[in-house]
C-alpha cells in the first residue's frame, strides 16, 4: 500500500510540476498583437497581467484581482486611440522586439529591463500601482517591529515590493493610489499621472440600505500581507470596542503565524466574525456590503483597497 501511495504522489507532484513550467513557459515567451478596427497611428507594446491581456474584447469580466480587467482595459484602449498593440507578460525578464515602438507601457516588474531593449525614441510610460519599493519595504519593516514590542511575536506577514528601476528608466509614469503613494515617487522628478483604482466588481446603488442597521458593522477585506495590511491593528482595536461589529474576508489560513498569534480575536471574540477567503462577485458577499457600513483597511503602504459607495454605483475590489 505504501508503495502504491508513493507512486501516486509522485504522478501527482510530476503534474503539478508540469503545469507550472507551462505557466512560467507561457509567461516568459508569450507575444500577441493586435490592431485596431480603422486606421494605424503607431506601434505600442504593453507588458502587463498576461492573463488579462489575452482575454477577448468580449470575455466575462474577470474577478480573479482588479489587475485582469485592467490589463484588458489598456490594450483596448491604446486600441481605440488607433494603436497596433503587441503584448507580453510583466513577469518577463528577457525581451527581444520584433518592432520599432513608439509608446511603451508597463508596470514596474521589468520595466526597466524591456525599455532598455526598445529603440532610443519609444516614449516609455510606467505603471505603478502601488508605493515605491523602498517605502513599501521601510513600512512592512516599521509595522513588524511594532507588532514585536506591541505583542511580544515576530512575524513576516508581509508583501514585498522587488527592487526595482521603472521610474527612474520612465518618460512618464501613471499611479494608482493617493498623495502618500505619489510623494513617493516624487525623488524622481517624473510627470507622474494618479488614476482611479479600478474595480473587480461594480454593483447597484443599494437604495433601500438600512444605515441605521449597518452603523456600527465594518468589514475588513484583503488578500496576503496580514500585518503589511493593518488586519492585526483592527482586530486589536475590535476587541477594545465589543459594542461594534468586524468582519473579516482574507486568506487567513494561509498565514499560519498570523492566525496563531490572533486566534482569540479570530475566532473567539464576539463581535468578531471570520470568514475567511470570499468572492467578492458572489450574492453572499453583496449582502455583506448591504448590511456593512464602512471598510476600515490601515495598510501601511499600497495603492489602495477600494469599497466605495457613491450615488448610481458601489464598488469593490480585493487587493
Amino acid at each position: 500500500m505504501c508503495s502504491v501511495a508513493l507512486s501516486r504522489v509522485a504522478a501527482a507532484a510530476k503534474v503539478v510540476l508540469a503545469a507550472g513550467r507551462r505557466y512560467t513557459d507561457v509567461h516568459a515567451t508569450a507575444f500577441r498583437s493586435f490592431r485596431p478596427a480603422g486606421a494605424v497611428r503607431g506601434r505600442a507594446l504593453l507588458a502587463h497581467e498576461l492573463d488579462g491581456l489575452l482575454l477577448p474584447a468580449d470575455a466575462p469580466a474577470p474577478v480573479g484581482h482588479n489587475n485582469l480587467g485592467e490589463a484588458r482595459a489598456m490594450r483596448e484602449t491604446l486600441l481605440r486611440l488607433g494603436f497596433a498593440v503587441d503584448v507580453i507578460s510583466r513577469e518577463r525578464s528577457r525581451f527581444r522586439p520584433r518592432h520599432r515602438y513608439d509608446l511603451f507601457v508597463g508596470t514596474r516588474q521589468n520595466f526597466a529591463r524591456i525599455a532598455a531593449t526598445l529603440n532610443s525614441d519609444c516614449i516609455r510610460v510606467a505603471h505603478l500601482d502601488t508605493a515605491h519599493w523602498l517605502v513599501n519595504n521601510a513600512a512592512i519593516f516599521a509595522r513588524e517591529l511594532e507588532l514585536r514590542d506591541r505583542r511580544g511575536v515576530a512575524i513576516d506577514s508581509h508583501k514585498f515590493i522587488q527592487i526595482n528601476r521603472a521610474i527612474e528608466t520612465a518618460d512618464y509614469a501613471t499611479l494608482l493610489g493617493n498623495d502618500f503613494d505619489f510623494d513617493s515617487y516624487a525623488f524622481a522628478g517624473k510627470p507622474v499621472f494618479q488614476v482611479p483604482n479600478p474595480s473587480a466588481v461594480t454593483y447597484p446603488w443599494v437604495e433601500d440600505k438600512d444605515f441605521a442597521a449597518a452603523g456600527g458593522r465594518f468589514l475588513w477585506i484583503g488578500s496576503q500581507g496580514l500585518v503589511h495590511k493593518g488586519l492585526d491593528l483592527v482586530l486589536e482595536a475590535f476587541a477594545r470596542m465589543p459594542d461594534l461589529h468586524l468582519t473579516v474576508c482574507g486568506p487567513i489560513r494561509e498565514d499560519r503565524a498570523f492566525e496563531a498569534a490572533y486566534r482569540r480575536e479570530l475566532y473567539a471574540t464576539p463581535n468578531i466574525e471570520t470568514l475567511g477567503w470570499v468572492d467578492i462577485a458572489s450574492p453572499a458577499f453583496a449582502d455583506l456590503c448591504r448590511r456593512t457600513a464602512a471598510l476600515v483597511y490601515p495598510s501601511a503602504a499600497e495603492a489602495c483597497m477600494l469599497l466605495t459607495t457613491v450615488p448610481q454605483q458601489a464598488s469593490a475590489a480585493e487587493g
